[in-house]
């Protein structure tokens, strides 16, 4: 069995270098998705087991995300490589 100070010697050695955090791929992703109108009206929150939750400053905002949702999704995929299922959208200040 080995150790995992020789796993982590090995990953380290083959220049392993972790990637930006999943929701940073996204945050950079998305003013060049929904182009940026609807980038500054809205924010990105977190990525739940495939939903991306979008917080939305105004309900114009919200109205375009989710008229275009296939779009954007098929986009934020392609652009991150990432298993983005559908955006789940909030007003601003909501928690939940």
């Amino acid at each position: 069995m080995r150790s995992i100070a020789s796993i982590i010697q090995e990953i380290l050695s083959e220049g392993y270098k972790p990637g930006p955090p999943p929701l940073a791929l996204v945050e950079g992703a998305w003013p060049g998705v929904v182009g940026n109108d609807i980038a500054v009206l809205s924010r990105i929150c977190a990525l739940d087991d495939g939903f991306l939750v979008v917080e939305s400053l105004h309900p114009a905002a919200a109205f375009e995300i989710r008229s275009r949702e296939g779009e954007f999704v098929a986009r934020l995929r392609a652009d991150t490589g990432m298993e983005i299922r559908a955006i789940r959208i909030r007003p601003a200040g909501r928690r939940s």
